[in-house]
């Protein structure tokens, strides 16, 4: 199994990476918002009801879960802030469409490439002329 990648391929993984990271951003700072509120929830939930030992362990419970799935959000909203301070750097508004041309006129020689022909200038007579070169 060949695992190389193409040019292009390369190229489009790249554009995907400049123009995806802006928004895996918003999406975990969403999910990290609604974490919080959820957090919220819990926490007026032991504040404003009269709730009994089985009802505060199963409140306190839940909010474990919530911590540490907050937790999680925190630490990848750490991992993609270093990855957009890397990005911010390089990425503006050209570098996706830059790419864009740049894959679209790879993909334009490749096929003229593969469609060459030659037409004999001098020998008429030669095979070539009705060929591939």
């Amino acid at each position: 199994m060949n695992l190389e990648l193409t040019v292009e391929e390369t190229l489009e993984i790249m554009k995907n990476f400049f123009e995806g990271i802006e928004q895996e951003h918003k999406e975990l700072i969403e999910e990290l918002t609604n974490k919080e509120l959820e957090q919220q929830d819990l926490l007026h939930e032991l504040e404003l009801n009269n709730l009994n030992a089985v009802e505060i362990t199963r409140v306190a419970v839940d909010l474990k879960k919530v911590r540490k799935e907050r937790r999680i959000i925190k630490n990848d909203i750490e991992r993609i802030k270093l990855i957009k301070n890397f990005t911010d750097k390089y990425n503006n508004k050209f570098i996706g469409n830059e790419i864009k041309v740049l894959i679209k006129e790879l993909y334009k020689l490749q096929k003229r490439q593969e469609n060459r022909q030659y037409e004999p200038r001098i020998l008429k007579n030669l095979e070539i002329g009705e060929k591939h070169g």
